[in-house]
């Protein structure tokens, strides 16, 4: 079996968290390796999050690199994590901290988008799995 020491975890604070988080805790514990949780701030997306109507004062964005972070290490416990943000495209940022960081693995999620909505957005899971150099597991999330 192949020494897997560093998974990059990418995680965007969208979705169902929770089972990426537990597939790849679930994979690190098993070979006793290392999370490196990712977040990937794109200056190009709408991150705003406003109080509701009616209530005063702002209410913590659920995607900030604290708030994900958090999630996180909520959900692993005993396994190693390192955290990282980085501002940048999420498919180009991915694949260059997975050298930079020095990881053997990603687990990351994808959506299950299709058709017209798949070809204008694309798929940072797609690209990922296609540029990086090493084993990439995507788990679905709706």
């Amino acid at each position: 079996m192949a020494d897997y020491e560093r998974i990059l975890l990418p995680v965007a604070g969208d979705g169902d968290v929770e089972t990426v988080v537990d597939h790849a805790h679930t994979l690190a514990a098993a070979l006793d390796a290392e999370l490196v949780a990712l977040h990937v701030v794109d200056p190009d997306a709408d991150e705003t999050e406003t109080a509701p109507a009616g209530e005063a004062g702002t209410v913590e964005n659920p995607r900030s690199p604290e708030a994900v972070f958090e999630a996180v290490a909520d959900r692993i416990g005993d396994v190693s994590l390192e955290r990282a943000t980085v501002e940048g495209e999420p498919g180009d940022v991915i694949v260059e901290q997975v050298e930079a960081r020095d990881c053997d693995f990603v687990v990351m999620g994808t959506h299950r988008r299709q058709g017209l909505d798949r070809l204008v957005t694309g798929s940072v899971a797609d690209h990922v799995g296609k540029a990086a150099a090493v084993p990439v597991t995507t788990v679905v999330v709706d």
